[in-house]
């Protein structure tokens, strides 16, 4: 194996590593300001030098390939000496203003300036005016940009945005948008890796001193996709969130936290004491007992089917748990999910198909396919972190993307094939490529066939909006089954993986029945816990029609809004950062949350709620003291992440086989019609991101299709573009 000298010590190595790689692996410290582990070295910054034997000059540790006897010397008086010019000519860009910089205490530059003994620059230069410019959520300061370049690259190459770029020669080069305004994630790895303090978050900015905030990991849960991040805590309160390494993270995940301080959350109970009255304050422990003592009354005095329970899926996996173990207890069927709601049966298709509502493989595989085909999903709108391993696939293995969606994305410089599905018809686009003689289409089948590992991601779009879920089947057969390696179907809501798996969807009690009791008046109390019925769902509006039939009526929100308005009773409960519970992913991972902060601690959750009452009842429903009483009653096949807390201690659970089992589908035409298609709210996961710092609008919620005025119409009939290699099929909307 050949091997490198550095300081006369001995180092094996890889060929096509570099100097800075071996001695990152090797913990060597060598400093580096524009060097980062995820993105192609540029040797911009110098700051790496090393002397390395037979050559004249110092070389750049970062691009040097290690050769095989290779000596290298890491500070010698000439290296040190090139490394203090090298940061000089850094420094005159860069003024150091470090007590007025929020970035002083985590500033790479910062430390690389004391490490080398630079208090003061000889080389005259005047400070910078240059103007500070506002980026939506980010802001960036020219005056101190070094120009190392890893906030494009970073974009570009590790979550496909590509949202910044460089402009201008020498002294009057600057970061600026690709598009005005900004149009990004709003991940902030571009704030997060920053080395100096040009880029900042603006929520975030000047509000405390990193050394005076506590950083603490957990998981966010405002969608599935669950990523690890690193959380800053003041005084027990939540003030700042960051990405670990460049790990995934989106602006959801990032500022969405805020919510938990907005002022308009609920720290109360509320109460209406007669019908027609208004909401009144009362204590969270008098609306836990008022609820109580009503729902006891009410199954005792009109039995168990007169009750009716809704689930949100961002509701914890103890909290399902808890709900479904009382509502069988009970003797009370009618629980309904939003699932249920939402997905107009897509998943009972799915399990059809594939006998699991498990995913096939897991979201770090997707990095090693060389195909991926995205069936209705914008990354940039819902489970964007599932971007960036795609991402990874194109810049790095070189896979092909093919997208049939409601719009072309903004990601299309990444993609091979965009295709618009018109009015939502993704069975026709589906149907063409199994079929059609047009180029673009033998071009995919080319492509698709040349594959040997293909990742399959189905979203919201294709969910919501599909009329034949058969199609699924007809394209993941196409694909063929043993070349997909990676099978990935959701929506965003966090934990609605276990809502599946728990049994609390498409049971005997259907939605249709539920509509049908509400509007006859048979059911005489509704509880519903982080549950809200969007207009555009199925059946959605006749709830709200329907709901004050009803004479009682209990909610659990942290925030009051439109339906929860039209309870008698809202209980107030707990964020997951308030609380320590477990969640399934959208690969099938049990993640845990960490409790952060606890400021909240008089207020419920909805496990604590249930277990009370199924007390009170005396129906013997015991409390959560073993993860294992969830995961071992679940219906379906689950990957465990290695969990340690207290007595606990969990590996692995059961497995199930996933299989593709026969169906019968043809394709039918669907006649052109009136047709309203939704798409995700960019930056918005639900209600909840609305009490956040997210404030933007998004005009693309909504759309609406026209169908043909008569059979020939030009500016209705599907077009097809070829520029740059991308196929967007494009059909007029209003």
């Amino acid at each position: 194996m050949p091997k490198v000298y550095i300081d006369g010590f001995e180092y094996f190595f890889n060929v096509g590593e570099t100097i800075l790689n071996i001695a990152e692996r090797n913990g060597i410290y060598i400093p580096t300001l524009c060097y980062h582990h995820k993105i192609k070295p540029t040797g911009a910054c110098r700051i790496c030098l090393v002397e390395v034997e037979g050559y004249n000059e110092p070389q750049a540790a970062c691009e040097t390939y290690a050769v095989d006897g290779m000596k290298i010397y890491l500070d010698t008086p000439k290296v040190i000496d090139f490394r203090k010019r090298s940061l000089e000519q850094v420094l005159v860009k860069h003024p150091l203003d470090c007590p007025v910089c929020d970035k002083g205490g985590e500033c790479l530059l910062q430390d690389i300036t004391y490490a080398l003994g630079i208090k003061e620059i000889d080389i005259a230069t005047t400070k910078p005016k240059k103007p500070i410019e506002p980026w939506g959520l980010i802001l960036y300061n020219q005056n101190l940009c070094v120009l190392c370049e890893r906030c494009t690259k970073l974009c570009h190459s590790v979550n496909g945005t590509s949202a910044l770029k460089m402009e201008g020669n020498a002294f009057e080069c600057r970061i600026i948008p690709e598009f005005e305004p900004l149009m990004c994630d709003f991940c902030g790895i571009c704030v997060d890796n920053c080395p100096v303090g040009a880029l900042l978050d603006i929520p975030f900015k000047h509000q405390k001193r990193v050394w005076d905030i506590e950083f603490r990991e957990s998981h966010c849960m405002l969608c599935p996709m669950g990523c690890k991040l690193e959380y800053g805590i003041y005084e027990n309160t939540l003030i700042k969130s960051r990405s670990i390494d460049a790990s995934k993270i989106c602006g959801i995940g990032r500022y969405g936290f805020q919510f938990i301080n907005h002022p308009d959350r609920l720290k109360e109970g509320l109460y209406r004491s007669k019908a027609g009255g208004s909401l009144e304050n009362i204590s969270i422990e008098e609306a836990l007992d008022l609820s109580i003592t009503k729902i006891d009354k009410t199954i005792k005095e009109y039995g168990p089917d007169s009750v009716a329970i809704l689930v949100g899926s961002r509701l914890s996996n103890e909290s399902l748990y808890s709900i479904k173990r009382f509502a069988e207890s009970a003797g009370i069927n009618k629980l309904i999910s939003d699932i249920d709601f939402y997905d107009r049966q897509y998943f009972q298709y799915y399990k059809k198909f594939f006998g699991t509502y498990m995913p096939k493989g897991r979201i770090d595989d997707i990095e090693n396919t060389d195909l991926i085909f995205i069936l209705g999903a914008n990354l940039s709108r819902e489970l964007i972190s599932l971007k960036w391993p795609v991402m990874k696939a194109v810049v790095e293995k070189e896979a092909k993307v093919i997208t049939l969606g409601l719009q072309s994305y903004d990601y299309d410089n990444f993609v091979d094939y965009s295709l618009l599905a018109d009015e939502g018809n993704f069975s026709l686009l589906i149907n063409n490529i199994v079929y059609s003689s047009d180029n673009i289409f033998k071009n995919i089948r080319r492509d698709i066939g040349n594959a040997k590992n293909i990742t399959l991601i189905v979203g919201d779009e294709y969910i919501l909006h599909e009329s034949d879920f058969n199609s699924l089947y007809f394209l993941v057969k196409f694909l063929g089954f043993e070349k997909i390696k990676v099978l990935l179907s959701g929506l965003n809501k966090g934990n609605f993986r276990s809502v599946l798996l728990q049994n609390l969807y498409n049971k005997s009690y259907k939605v249709e029945d539920l509509i049908n009791d509400l509007t006859k008046g048979s059911i005489k109390a509704v509880i519903w816990a982080n549950f809200y019925p969007y207009s555009f769902l199925p059946y959605c509006e006749e709830i709200f029609k329907n709901i004050n039939k009803v004479d009682l009526k209990i909610a659990f929100d942290m925030f009051n809004n439109k339906f929860n308005d039209l309870a008698d009773i809202i209980i107030p409960v707990k964020s997951f950062y308030e609380k320590s519970d477990t969640y399934i992913s959208l690969d099938g991972t049990i993640i845990r949350t960490k409790k952060l902060i606890n400021n909240n601690d008089n207020m419920t959750d909805e496990a604590a709620f249930f277990n009370k009452l199924s007390h009170v009842m005396g129906i013997g429903t015991p409390e959560i003291d073993d993860l294992n009483k969830i995961f071992d009653n679940l219906d379906d096949a689950i990957v465990i992440e290695h969990i340690e807390d207290k007595n606990m201690k969990i590996e692995v659970v059961k497995s199930k086989k996933m299989q593709l089992n026969e169906c019968e589908y043809k394709y039918k035409l669907i006649e052109s019609q009136n047709k309203n298609v939704y798409i995700n709210q960019r930056y918005h996961n639900g209600l909840t991101t609305h009490f956040a710092f997210m404030t933007f609008e998004d005009n693309d919620f909504k759309r609406t299709y026209l169908p043909p005025t008569y059979e020939n119409d030009e500016n209705l009939k599907i077009k097809y573009s070829f520029a740059k290699g991308i196929n967007i099929c494009l059909k007029k909307y209003k």
